[in-house]
């Protein structure tokens, strides 16, 4: 059985990795939200060029741009529920960290 020692410290290293992760989150819930907004931008210069019947090449252009800033709205929302899931796990050791100090003083 592990001491009340062995426990506290496990909880402070829980506690810590919790909060990095939980930063981590908030910081790519930015980073998505920025990347949604690229994507409405991009996909209404693509519809306002094509109502003015643009030439071609700025539409192609235009519609180049507007699959890219969808292609990393996809990727930064996969690395968002990678975190979120990193952080979920990191809430429940900090969750039986505590409950390891709090039985070990018992």
């Amino acid at each position: 059985e592990q001491s009340l020692k062995e426990y506290t410290k496990y909880a402070a290293e829980a506690k810590s990795a919790e909060s990095k992760a939980a930063g981590a989150v908030k910081a790519q819930e930015k980073v998505v939200a920025s990347a949604k907004k690229a994507v409405i931008t991009d996909s209404d210069k693509l519809s306002s060029a094509k109502n003015q019947q643009m030439p071609q090449a700025a539409i192609k252009e235009l519609s180049v741009k507007a699959a890219q800033s969808k292609e990393t709205l996809k990727a930064e929302e996969k690395k968002l529920a990678d975190l979120t899931k990193t952080a979920s796990k990191a809430a429940s050791d900090l969750k039986n960290a505590e409950k390891g100090v709090s039985q070990s003083k018992d």
